[in-house]
């Protein structure tokens, strides 16, 4: 993956801001929390863009997978306790299938058999966690909830296929999700320091789905274009 002076700029600044995201979180300084959050995403954007990738589909649904997250980060914050989750939830949802878009043609062209394999048990195991959180889901977020998993595993089933990167990314994302779950629909389900446990794993997630799609895309051939010379058939190579 190319990196010049922006894009390292940018993923030190990613790095920075989450470390004092986590810090804040564990010392209970819940209003330097909440106003670090909101940077992440936005940040995870100017990595893309300043990589300046060749754009295609794949990083486009990325930067909107990404868009769609920081938006999770915080249109939520102004609402109420239960049109929070179900806004959080809306918008990860959207999160998840953007990145599921982004990653099936790369699994398709280039899936690790092996890497897919080790994905089925980690999947199961988690999703059975999910799964025991359906009681505490009962109504109207069953039908979300079912859905939610079901993304997740998909997204973890893809990401294991594309590369390292995506493969531990998507693990990871489908951890926080599924503690994230536990915490709202599992009576009794606690351990220590589990917000700062969730957005660890969800901001490490997010950074290496995005290193794994883009050194994905920096892998992919250049696509020929054909132009027309007369009677014959011109092939320029973009790259």
């Amino acid at each position: 993956m190319r990196a010049n002076g922006l894009v390292i700029g940018a993923w030190a600044g990613y790095a920075a801001v989450a470390l004092v995201h986590l810090v804040a979180l564990g010392a209970g300084h819940t209003s330097l929390a909440v106003s670090t959050q909101p940077l992440l995403m936005p940040l995870l954007l100017l990595v893309l863009v300043a990589h300046r990738p060749r754009w295609n589909r794949t990083l486009v649904l990325a930067a909107m997978a990404i868009g769609a997250a920081g938006l999770g980060d915080v249109v939520p914050q102004a609402l109420a306790e239960d049109a929070r989750r179900t806004a959080a939830a809306a918008l990860f949802l959207g999160t998840l299938m953007l990145y599921a878009g982004a990653l099936l043609p790369l699994w398709w062209r280039q899936r690790s058999l092996s890497r897919t394999l080790l994905a089925i048990p980690v999947t199961a195991v988690v999703l059975g966690l999910a799964v025991s959180c359906l009681p505490g889901a009962a109504g109207r977020w069953l039908p979300m909830l079912l859905l939610y998993g079901l993304m997740l595993g998909v997204v973890a089933f893809l990401g294991a296929g594309v590369n390292g990167w995506t493969w531990v990314g998507s693990s990871l994302f489908l951890l926080s999700s599924t503690l994230i779950a536990m915490k709202w629909f599992l009576p009794g389900a606690w351990f220590p320091h589990a917000d700062v446990v969730i957005m660890a794993c969800y901001i490490t997630a997010q950074a290496l789905l995005l290193r794994g799609l883009l050194t994905a895309a920096d892998d992919q051939p250049p696509r020929p274009r054909r132009l027309p010379q007369g009677g014959s058939t011109l092939v320029v190579v973009e790259g």
